[in-house]
């Protein structure tokens, strides 16, 4: 029963890492967009996506209508973080709201199109053409009337248009980042559409599979021989079970698209310390005597300070601790 119970443990978690590499829409082929405007008229083959990256048509704190173009003044790299970016010598705030724009040619027969729009932080409007074709959240220049929200979603384009005018509103008041950070991506709408769906069942696939191999090996715990490796193992199963629909490709955001953003989010970062917390109980109580116990302590002490933290502080600070806690779990990986 224990060799089994190891075999189980260890196909788990090469289930676990596998996923990690599955779960992406991430392509390769890249439409430079220069000064706000992508000519595609040569394209031939939507088989494989474009990036839409490049210099886009921008307008700091600004939420500009289709019809207001002239009020882009400058062009900024498109996708890139607000913490990060300097545009015409100023640095952008991670809080607050801003407008791109972009100009897509494409060949007379194009046949079926989609945009593939990540999420981003925290809350977009997409005009196409002077319409209103999607949103995640809401975005505004007053942070109360503005809603957050995270979805990567799939819009169809006009089959007979040979222009498109894309006019993009972002706006961030909740987060620890501000702005786009993955590419939106152009592409074959029929791919696009079941590639996500893929991506989807998938997601539901693993989370079902790691959430039912922690209740199988809570069943060995609780009426086998009471051996604390499985039960940490069990329950790391079933915590990180949620990470598979509830973070990257938020799975779980596309069938119940009205969850709390702050509960989620909250979710999203609990399940990833707590998980890590019980792996690392979970190997001690495997190696008892090989673990150096003052090590185990201190990462175990910084793992349920970062799940209190991310209990009672919004979401501005502990979305922070995300990139430092990363560097420590590579840490234990590698000392694991």
């Amino acid at each position: 029963m224990k060799i089994i119970s190891i075999i189980w443990r260890a196909l788990f978690i090469t289930i676990l890492f596998s996923s990690v590499v599955q779960n992406t829409m991430a392509f390769d082929s890249t439409a430079i967009v220069r000064q706000g405007m992508a000519d595609l008229r040569l394209q031939k083959s939507w088989e494989k996506p474009l990036a839409l990256k490049g210099n886009w048509a921008f307008a700091w704190k600004k939420l500009l209508n289709p019809n207001e173009a002239k009020g882009f003044t400058t062009y900024t790299e498109f996708p890139k973080l607000w913490n990060d970016n300097i545009v015409d010598g100023i640095p952008l705030t991670v809080q607050g709201y801003a407008t791109y724009g972009l100009t897509i040619l494409l060949p007379p027969r194009h046949g079926s199109l989609a945009l593939f729009l990540p999420d981003v932080y925290s809350s977009y409007k997409l005009f196409v053409n002077g319409n209103l074709l999607e949103a995640n959240g809401k975005p505004d220049s007053i942070p109360r009337n503005y809603k957050p929200h995270w979805e990567p979603k799939i819009v169809v384009l006009p089959i007979n248009a040979d222009t498109l005018q894309l006019v993009f509103q972002v706006a961030n008041f909740s987060h620890s980042k501000g702005g786009p950070n993955l590419n939106i991506q152009i592409g074959d709408s029929e791919y696009l559409l079941l590639e996500k769906d893929r991506n989807i069942a998938s997601d539901f696939l693993l989370a079902g599979c790691l959430f039912m191999g922690g209740l199988f090996f809570f069943g060995l715990y609780r009426f086998g021989s009471k051996d604390k490796a499985t039960l940490y193992f069990s329950l790391f199963c079933m915590v990180y079970s949620y990470r598979m629909i509830g973070s990257s490709l938020y799975s779980l955001h596309a069938i119940l698209p009205d969850l709390n953003w702050e509960l989620t989010t909250r979710l999203e970062y609990i399940t990833l310390f707590g998980s890590i917390f019980l792996f690392i109980q979970y190997v001690r109580n495997l190696y008892p005597e090989d673990f150096y116990k003052p090590l185990l302590t201190v990462l175990s002490f910084i793992c349920l300070s970062l799940v209190a933290l991310t209990l009672v502080t919004p979401a501005t600070i502990f979305t922070q601790t995300i990139n430092p806690f990363l560097l420590l779990m590579f840490f234990c990986i590698g000392y694991i």
